[in-house]
């Protein structure tokens, strides 16, 4: 090869150029020309389709089957095809080379034109989970601290049959998923689980254009959100989202905004993401082993009880020996060992007619798994009625009730009246475990549709409640008790006394108790003890630190942490259980009450007092309150309004006047009436939400502020409202003006009473002088001094606030 002359001139060749056109020329004689490929065999041949044109068409192009075949697709050109919208049904796959639709064969599956997400042993392929520090936060707050460095860089954590956000509080994290929408008629849906207000979660569909609208009334479609609504205890709700043909980000956002408290729930869990209007199933997906499917099949399905597959793609299930066992899903089967008295369960019956005798059955645990060369089921027996707990008469032959308001149940078994001056002594105290109590609700969870042995996981034994045999290793069981609030103090700044008797029998060195407390109005929760391993019977009592209403949890497991998988391994702590043998729980406000006590404070059960008087246990009469005071709800006191407050009804209010520096100072807020709002400045996540928080301040007089959800679904409106005198929401920003633009989540009330306005820095406050610093400080001190609102949410101990929750508005 002779080099070509380039502008005239004569390029100079040196001995480097002589290697490079050597090697150049090597590589053109060794590789072939078309004319020199051999034509493609059909097993060499695959096809790819173009992206879809404006036309609504697209082009079908032979290809090699991959890079190391050298051959021509000769005698099958490009072809053209005139719709975009291809689709398969559900068990169907597209042929490109015949261009129709193929049934999937036996141990085969396909969902069509969508994505089904439900096996989340691993983060499926597509998904991407991202954590980063939360900016919302108040600055300078503990939580705000050590978010700074206590991000993970994931925290959605597959966990078998869910994924979990288990994140830190003062965290945003993010679960994405990117899609290609090519068929009208498109939308996603998931199944979650959303129980602790304390999160804010989001799910929303971004287009790759980047701009964000919020979805509802007039909005457009460049964003599409949902704002989910929260799910009670273990129940699961479903989300369903439109979509519009495109390509879209899907985003779960989690952000912790309230301190957590160490709840043992994690906020969030997704168990199932369907994504339909999506590109045909170009080939159909082999089942897990452990499963099967027949010819056609849409889903893979556990192999039956006592059947297993071994492999993957398997059409057909193997039945086992009948000295062996398997559970739904299991890949081996496993021997039965002998029953004994741990695998049937013993069933107390309702009261005969008579209110004399109750009949007691006994039954198998489902399924049964042991061999029948060990016991035998006892014979159905009776036993005398069983009686009612404390405080509780029997109602029905299957029913105890408590008695009516005011009135306890005396000696004879009979509903009294207190005398004068006295009042029920309510509680929760159970002895007898022969009926489950209305404000008990006991429940076992599993990632397997089998894991637990029956619905209700625990067992009434009349002298106790378990936690139940049978189970598998890998269960959840709780227990939860729920209490309206307390009546008074009964010791120094405790409501109540919780005291129970229990045990732990366990094999496992794990096996752990759990004991929760749970603030059921503001789904704040924390522990207050665990137990780990065996332990003798032991009573344990816990003084109750705060006024609310609540819910008490005892959550009991085998293994410690569930598994991420289906269990596939025989029981090895099935005999594993927790014993309750009585609970107490005193001064409540409801319940049962066998005897009465002197009257506290305002006992709407006493004598009625004035709206500004209290029952004196001394003088056996009503009391008037001093001037300017009120009479405490928490504990029937009279309670002294703070610093430039005044009474006003049952709380303290400001009458708009403030007087500081020993009344040398006097101030008219009147113009401050109402409500008035403030916002913050924006922050953004790497995620690209961006929001700011509103609070809503009400300085003067008894009008409330108010903090609501806005966002709207259809006919469907979200309740969530909170109100007092400091109250803030979450902003979601969207593009665009107008009534779409912010999204309000989130409200939390930050200022439930105000307790004082002073010219004294609270404790609270660090410092005030970055706040203020255009203002010179020695005018600030000399002619018109800083004064301070200061705000209570809750008096509550938290993590991250011992002195509990505060809110102070320093004005200047």
């Amino acid at each position: 090869m002779i080099p070509t002359l380039v502008h005239g001139l004569q390029p100079r060749i040196t001995p480097h150029h002589m290697g490079v056109i050597i090697a150049i020329l090597l590589v053109s004689l060794f590789r072939p020309t078309d004319s020199q490929l051999l034509p493609c065999r059909d097993d060499e041949i695959t096809f790819a389709l173009t992206q879809c044109d404006d036309a609504n068409g697209q082009w079908r192009v032979p290809i090699p089957y991959n890079k190391s075949i050298n051959c021509i697709p000769k005698g099958k050109p490009p072809l053209r095809i005139q719709n975009c919208e291809t689709s398969c049904p559900a068990g169907f796959s597209y042929n490109l080379a015949n261009l129709n639709c193929t049934q999937c064969a036996p141990g085969t599956y396909s969902v069509g034109n969508s994505q089904t997400y439900d096996e989340w042993s691993v983060l499926p392929p597509g998904f991407h989970s991202q954590s980063s520090g939360f900016g919302g936060l108040e600055a300078g707050s503990s939580a705000d601290q050590a978010a700074k460095g206590t991000c993970g860089p994931k925290t959605w954590l597959p966990r078998g049959d869910f994924i979990s956000l288990e994140e830190t509080e003062g965290c945003s994290s993010a679960l994405t998923l990117q899609v290609d929408i090519v068929q009208n008629g498109g939308y996603v849906e998931f199944e979650y689980q959303f129980p602790d207000s304390s999160t804010m979660f989001t799910f929303s569909a971004n287009s790759h254009e980047c701009r964000s609208t919020v979805t509802g009334g007039d909005a457009t479609v460049d964003t599409l959100r949902l704002v989910p609504d929260h799910t009670v205890r273990s129940s699961w709700l479903a989300a369903k989202l439109d979509l519009p043909r495109g390509k879209f980000t899907l985003m779960w956002l989690g952000i912790s905004m309230i301190n957590m408290r160490g709840s043992s729930y994690n906020p969030v869990r997704i168990r199932r993401v369907q994504v339909v209007g999506v590109k045909y199933s170009k080939s159909c997906n082999e089942c897990p082993a452990g499963t099967f499917s027949r010819a056609g099949a849409s889903r893979c399905e556990d192999c039956p009880l006592n059947q297993v597959s071994t492999r993957k793609g398997s059409g057909i299930c193997i039945v086992c020996p009948d000295h062996q066992y398997a559970l739904p899903g299991f890949l081996q089967c496993f021997d039965r060992i002998p029953c004994t008295t741990s695998d049937y369960i013993r069933r107390v019956g309702p009261c005969s007619a008579d209110y004399q005798n109750a009949d007691i059955t006994y039954e198998w645990i489902s399924p049964k798994i042991c061999s029948d060369a060990g016991v035998v089921l006892p014979p159905a027996s009776q036993i005398p009625c069983p009686r009612c707990n404390p405080g509780f008469y029997r109602h029905n032959v299957s029913t105890c009730s408590a008695c009516d308001p005011g009135k306890f149940l005396n000696a004879n078994g009979i509903c009294a009246a207190c005398d004068g001056g006295t009042s029920p002594a309510y509680k929760y105290e159970i002895t007898n475990w022969t009926y489950l109590p209305n404000n008990i609700d006991a429940f076992c969870w599993n990632n397997s549709a089998l894991g637990c042995a029956n619905d209700g996981g625990w067992q009434l034994n009349g002298d106790s409640i378990t936690t139940g045999y049978g189970h598998e290793d890998d269960v959840l069981l709780v227990m939860q008790m729920f209490t309206g609030g307390f009546r008074k103090v009964i010791q120094q700044k405790y409501f109540g006394q919780l005291s129970f008797d229990f045990e732990l029998v366990c094999k496992s060195p794990q096996c752990q108790l759990k004991l929760m407390v749970e603030e059921t109005d503001s789904y704040s929760s924390y522990p207050v003890k665990t137990w780990t391993g065996s332990q003798p019977r032991e009573r344990f009592e816990y003084l109750v630190p705060q006024n609310a209403s609540l819910g008490f949890t005892w959550i009991f497991v085998k293994t410690g942490e569930q598994s991420s998988q289906a269990t596939t391994k025989p029981r090895l702590f099935g005999n594993d259980v927790l014993r309750i043998f009585s609970i107490n729980l005193t001064n409540t406000v409801e319940g049962g009450a066998d005897a009465c006590e002197p009257c506290s404070g305002s006992d709407a059960t006493c004598l009625k007092c004035g709206p500004h008087e209290i029952w004196s246990t001394e003088f056996k009469k009503c009391l008037a309150c001093p001037p300017n005071s009120i009479v405490s709800e928490v504990d029937g006191t009279c309670l002294s309004c703070g610093a430039n407050l005044i009474a006003s009804g049952k709380q303290c209010v400001s009458n708009c006047h403030v007087s500081l520096q020993n009344g040398e100072k006097h101030y008219d807020l009147t113009p401050l009436k109402g409500t008035h709002q403030t916002s913050t400045q924006h922050f953004f996540q790497s995620s690209g939400e961006e929001y700011f928080h509103t609070y809503n301040i009400s300085f003067c007089e008894d009008t409330p502020a108010t903090c609501a959800t806005t966002f709207r679904r259809g006919a469907l409106s979200a309740k969530s409202q909170v109100s007092g005198f400091v109250c803030r929401s979450t902003q979601l920003m969207a593009s665009g003006k107008g009534p779409n633009a912010t999204t309000a989540i989130q409200p939390f009330s930050s200022g439930k009473e105000i307790v004082e306005i002073t010219d004294e820095l609270p404790k609270e406050v660090i410092t005030t002088q970055k706040l203020f610093s255009e203002v010179v400080p020695e005018f600030s001190s000399s002619v018109a001094p800083d004064f301070f609102y200061r705000f209570r949410t809750l008096t509550t101990a938290l993590t991250n606030c011992p002195s509990g929750r505060s809110t102070v508005i320093t004005m200047r």
